[in-house]
């Protein structure tokens, strides 16, 4: 055995144990809503982000009455993302919401999406490497 191999290994070994300690036990796992639950933190702090993205805009807007160049333009065009953004978080939420109170339903169904996009993208692979490379001349 080579010196590299024997670290290769030690590293291997300390890296599986790390994993056989960090790993929660079935009694220890977060469920399905649990997990689901993490992304209403996710979405509090872009809601937060969007909120004041709006109040901004607004107060670009408000603030730039009775002034030339009056720039309220791009101020609408910022007050236009912030309403697009908080209508993305509100289907975001309403899914979330629906995966927790109806896991059972949901559960099958992400799987399956998990299991087409993973076709999806193998098939793709599988294509693009039968190619032929070009003739010599």
């Amino acid at each position: 055995m080579t010196v590299i191999s024997t670290h290769i290994d030690r590293y291997f070994l300390g890296m599986l144990s790390l994993l056989l300690v960090v790993t929660p036990s079935n009694a220890e796992a977060l469920t399905l809503p649990q997990t689901i639950g993490f992304f209403h933190i996710a979405v509090g702090i872009i809601l937060t982000g969007v909120v004041l993205l709006f109040v901004t805009g607004f107060g670009v807007y408000v603030a730039r009455f009775n002034t030339w160049p009056t720039h309220r333009d791009s101020a609408i065009r910022v007050l236009e993302w912030a309403v697009v953004m908080l209508f993305v978080l509100v289907v975001v939420l309403a899914v979330v919401n629906a995966i927790q109170h109806h896991g059972d339903i949901a559960l099958p169904i992400i799987a399956f999406l998990i299991l087409l996009l993973v076709a999806f993208f193998g098939i793709r692979v599988f294509a693009a490497a039968k190619k032929a490379p070009p003739p010599r001349r």
